[in-house]
Parts: C-alpha cells; structure tokens; sequence
C-alpha cells in the first residue's frame, strides 16, 4: 500500500520518491522506497531505484518497542535507515535489499 508520495521538481524533470508499506502473504512487514526521476539518473545511472526491508512476522515481537518508542521521540520523519537502525538494536534481521 502507498504510504507516501512526494516529488521536488528538477531543471530536467521532476523528481519522485515513493514509499510503500504493508503484510504479505507471510506475515512479514514490508517496506520498498522507491526514488525516480533525473536527480536519481544522474546520481545512480539509472531512471529509478528501488530499495526496501522486509522483517518477519516472528521478530515483530522484539522490534516493536523500539519502533514505537523511536516514534514517540522522533524529531524528523523515520526513513529506511533509521528503521534498519531500530532493526539492529533489536537484534532483528531487516532483510534489505536494493535494486537499479
């Protein structure tokens, strides 16, 4: 499910970053960030990237303290970093991986 949707324009276009969350079929919490656009074509080679986590449903359990306590404190918004952080204080394995 899309979660989030912004673009920046760009001198040779406009630029996109999208963000998509949800469960799949197997209980696992997903996220893919996907960022399109000149900015990233120029920085990547490539018209768009995709990047994202996947955490099993069984480590929900130990990453859900951290998760919310992160987001009760947060000061800015929680990007995918910040989520693979929470993810190694847990002692979570989010899974990542990236695609150009």
């Amino acid at each position: 499910m899309e979660i989030l949707r912004r673009t920046f324009p760009h001198e040779k276009g406009t630029d996109t970053e999208t963000v998509d969350a949800g469960v799949n079929a197997e209980g696992a919490f997903t996220i893919t960030v996907t960022d399109s656009g000149p900015a990233a074509e120029a920085f990547l080679g490539d018209w768009d990237y995709e990047a994202g986590i996947r955490i099993d449903a069984a480590d929900m359990t130990r990453l859900w303290p951290h998760l919310v306590r992160a987001l009760m404190t947060a000061e800015a918004p929680l990007n995918l970093e910040a989520i693979v952080a929470l993810c190694d204080a847990a002692d979570v394995d989010p899974h990542r991986w990236s695609w150009t």
